[in-house]
């Protein structure tokens, strides 16, 4: 079992990873600025990846870095539903119509892209490792050759 926690956070954070990617590239093609689908809704779809991580934090010290990085990728996705909403990239069809139909973000790819990235960027320096200056050994530590 020890050795299976960090396989399925794994695959939490790919399966999560990855369903960004498909929610951002359905907001991408979709040029019109409103869809049927909600965009609030992508709390409840990153909402699991948002509490597993949490849980493992606590719960798990083993994969303590796996479950901060998918807190981070939980706490982002959810995010991304109020992005795309208040900076009008996309939006529920009733919202967009009761808003007087504005036209899409001009900015639309340049938004998406720099969250998208901001996102990755954040979730893979909190899965980095940290090095230890204590397992380097003694040569090796800073100010070592200060006498």
């Amino acid at each position: 079992m020890r050795k299976l926690i960090p396989k399925l956070y794994f695959t939490a954070i790919a399966g999560s990873l990855l369903l960004l990617l498909v929610v951002t590239a359905y907001c991408w093609s979709n040029e019109s600025g409103h869809s049927s689908f909600n965009p609030m809704l992508t709390i409840y779809l990153f909402a699991p990846a948002f509490l597993i991580g949490i849980a493992g934090i606590f719960l798990v010290k083993a994969a303590a870095r796996s479950a901060i990085t998918l807190t981070v990728i939980g706490l982002f996705g959810m995010a991304f539903g109020i992005f795309i909403s208040r900076l009008n990239i996309l939006n529920e069809y009733h919202h967009w119509i009761s808003a007087g139909m504005p036209q899409q973000n001009p900015s639309t790819g340049a938004l998406l892209i720099t969250f998208l990235l901001v996102t990755i960027g954040i979730a893979t320096l909190t899965a980095r490792p940290v090095s230890n200056p204590a397992k380097q050994g003694p040569g090796n530590q800073v100010g070592a050759d200060i006498k």
